[in-house]
């Protein structure tokens, strides 16, 4: 697969260390800050 997608692939390596405490939190905390995330992307997108 890295072959067809060698970008993503290099992204997801090099982000690592920055993604994998995000998985480590609580599960009520990434529900705050997922939605936080959308309800601000649709702001965006309305302005």
């Amino acid at each position: 697969m890295g072959r067809q997608v060698p970008a993503v692939v290099r992204l997801w390596r090099e982000s690592w260390e920055k993604l994998t405490p995000f998985l480590a939190l609580d599960v009520e905390v990434a529900k705050v800050i997922y939605s936080t995330s959308m309800i601000e992307s649709l702001n965006s997108r309305f302005r």
